[in-house]
């Protein structure tokens, strides 16, 4: 039983559309199941999963898959955010794996439901303890990009030979990861972007930044990722090395998701397309990195929870440095 009543607040997605859709409501916290943690949020992330999600912008391809998926008329998961940062409040009399007080990062991915002040966990989540040195800012903006880019980054075969690669869309989340995952394994990285966004970069490792229109007769890369889908398949093949490079589509059009097997087995470069899930050890080790101090989490935006839909305005210009927070 809860000690006392608790009021609370969060946000729902009412529909598909503009920012306008994200709407307030408070409720009552109801009991605790006894295998659950309870999470008083302090953080959360706002991602393009959670633009694509309320506007129903989706890579090419998806589109027809979108309300079949997400939800016919809106949202099935009405409350979006993909990640946050808390502290335990209280703890089912069946969980041992958390106590009252820990600071933690849950990471729900798809599952959604983390743009609430208060967020019940359960078993088999991916719930871990945060870094004592990290902000719960940086905590909740860390899974999204981080698990993304350490996915696509596993997926390079034999990696310890690739010498050189070129990224489009290196300053988001996903792409200032990739770069940081990428200069661990000592690659010279250039890296495909504005002119604003090119100091950003070199702070993170960037060894060469070239304009976009500059990049697209760059040639001869052992790997090439693109992390925001802006180019197209034909440039991206010739920026990578005919015989042995590759090609990593973080944001994938369904043809190409579908193309890249059958292109495998017979042409080169190689093409790396992925679903990325959520991983216990992968978030655990990439706060290890954090850590360690070979992974910064850039953060351009910090926004209230009421500033939500300011926060989704932002978001939708798809031109950021690292992440956006939301603090609570």
């Amino acid at each position: 039983m809860m000690s006392k009543e608790i009021h609370y607040q969060f946000a729902k997605c009412t529909g598909y559309g503009g920012p306008e859709v994200i709407q307030f409501e408070r409720t009552v916290l109801r009991e605790m199941n006894e295998d659950e943690v309870l999470i008083r949020t302090k953080a959360a992330s706002l991602t393009t999963a959670d633009w694509r999600i309320r506007s129903l912008i989706m890579p090419p391809g998806f589109g027809f898959l979108a309300r079949p998926i997400c939800g016919l008329f809106g949202p099935r998961q009405p409350i979006l955010g993909t990640d946050l940062s808390g502290i335990i409040e209280k703890v089912g009399k069946n969980r041992a794996d958390f106590k009252e007080g820990d600071e933690v990062i849950l990471s729900r991915g798809a599952s959604l439901g983390c743009h609430s002040e208060y967020v019940f966990s359960r078993p088999g989540e991916v719930l871990i303890l945060k870094p004592k040195m990290m902000s719960f800012e940086e905590a909740a903006s860390l899974p999204f990009g981080g698990l993304a880019a350490a996915d696509f980054v596993s997926k390079v075969k034999n990696i310890d030979s690739v010498k050189s690669a070129l990224i489009y869309g290196g300053s988001g989340s996903v792409g200032s990861a990739v770069l940081q995952l990428l200069k661990i394994h000592k690659i010279r990285v250039t890296v495909a972007a504005s002119p604003e966004n090119f100091e950003f970069l070199k702070s993170l490792g960037a060894d060469e930044t070239l304009d976009y229109s500059q990049a697209q007769n760059a040639k001869n890369f052992d790997l090439v990722v693109d992390c925001a889908g802006f180019s197209n398949l034909s440039t991206l093949l010739k920026n990578a090395n005919p015989k042995n490079g590759q090609i990593a589509l973080v944001s994938a059009s369904l043809s190409q998701m579908l193309l890249a097997p059958f292109w495998n087995l017979v042409l080169h470069p190689r093409i790396i397309t992925a679903i990325v899930g959520t991983r216990r050890e992968v978030l655990q080790n990439l706060c290890q990195l954090y850590e360690n101090g070979n992974l910064k989490i850039p953060i351009s935006h910090n926004f209230s929870f009421a500033e939500l839909p300011t926060a989704h305005q932002q978001i939708a210009k798809r031109h950021k440095q690292g992440n956006i927070a939301i603090q609570f």
